[in-house]
């Protein structure tokens, strides 16, 4: 079942009203899927595990996937300052050695966690809205790590 927007047509949502349209359903189901994205993340990705082999590394998990969802918030939305968040992000990550098939992993496995989770509610033009998204994110992750 794919909810309508307030005017009773889901073609009419805008990008953004698509994407918290995905977030509410998925706050609906009650499944924190920070669990399976780091699963299918480190399956796709062995090395990147490594990389949370502390308790504190592993603490941060959640607050990593939300900070992804914030950021494509923050782009939809046009906030001027998107463009530093993801700057300061890869910065922040260089210390820890990320790379960009790190990137690309972690990416996968969140969109990929995210349809899955969504199951039937995962309406195609709202996954490709964040598959866009998470491409285009992906170019700027690129960009900062030359």
């Amino acid at each position: 079942m794919v909810l309508l927007n307030h005017c009773g047509n889901e073609s009419s949502m805008n990008d953004l009203q698509r994407v918290n349209h995905s977030l509410e359903q998925l706050a609906n189901i009650g499944v924190d899927i920070t669990p399976a994205v780091y699963a299918r993340f480190f399956a796709a990705c062995p090395p990147a595990e490594s990389l949370f082999g502390t308790a504190e590394a592993r603490a941060v998990q959640g607050k990593m996937v939300n900070e992804l969802v914030q950021t494509i918030l923050d782009r939809l939305g046009e906030k001027p300052y998107s463009p530093v968040v993801v700057e300061t992000m890869v910065s922040d990550h260089d210390s820890w050695g990320a790379t960009l098939p790190m990137y690309d992993a972690f990416l996968a496995a969140f969109v990929d966690t995210l349809e899955e989770t969504l199951g039937e509610e995962a309406s195609p033009a709202t996954m490709t809205v964040w598959r866009r998204e998470l491409a285009s994110l992906r170019e700027q992750i690129a960009g900062n790590l030359a």
